[in-house]
């Protein structure tokens, strides 16, 4: 099976981050030192942000900074500009740590819609665990998870796709079209070459019994 490229919530913690920043009016400026800097070029570079411009919708946001709660509910939609990758929901809550400020879980509820590098995924709730790696899909029997990378697709109640190891697993129920590549080119290329060898015998048969005539 082709490795899963699926990297479904890249960019989606960094998006809710600065989604909250402007909801609360924080705005980010970047500020240059007066004194000289000591840091290598190597450490600066490390250091180095990238700007990615999300469009959001959704009929209602609430956020609560005391409890580090962020939803956004009615036809949520995060949607990556000048880019395929979005997430669509019914509400989609974000819980952070108060005292650091880091993501928890990104909780997806209700006609769960994703697309990120070509993958696709649907299910009726989602939630992803930051610093596990992991999302974790739950569909009904009448309307299973699916995740589709247009050659393979898993479709199940459950569906927990560990990031880290690049490992789906899948429970309740599978359904499965997997891609298998066969090694055709080198039989093939082995066909070729016997037919060849066989070939040439048969010329240098052909070439030995007119000699012999002459």
């Amino acid at each position: 099976m082709r490795k899963w490229q699926i990297d479904l919530f890249s960019g989606i913690s960094s998006l809710l981050v600065v989604m909250m920043a402007f909801l609360c009016l924080w705005p980010v400026v970047p500020v240059a030192s007066e004194e000289p800097s000591e840091k290598t070029p190597d450490a600066a570079s490390d250091k180095a942000t990238k700007t990615v411009v999300y469009d959001i919708d959704a009929k209602k946001v609430d956020f609560s900074r005391k409890t580090g709660i962020t939803i956004f509910e009615g036809d949520a939609k995060l949607k990556v500009l000048d880019s395929d990758d979005f997430l669509n929901a019914d509400k989609i809550t974000v819980y952070k740590d108060v005292e650091t400020d880091e993501v928890i879980k990104i909780e997806s509820v209700g006609n769960v819609d994703m697309s990120q590098a070509g993958m696709k995924a649907t299910c009726e709730k989602s939630i992803f665990y930051e610093k596990e790696d992991r999302i974790e899909m739950e569909g009904t029997k009448e309307k299973l998870a699916v995740v589709d990378d247009g050659e393979n697709k898993i479709e199940a109640p459950n569906i927990i796709y560990y990031r880290k190891e690049d490992r789906i697993s899948a429970s309740g129920g599978v359904k499965a079209r997997v891609k298998i590549e066969a090694q055709e080119e080198t039989a093939t290329e082995e066909t070729t070459e016997k037919k060849v060898e066989e070939s040439t015998e048969e010329v240098k048969e052909e070439k030995a019994e007119e000699k012999k005539e002459e």
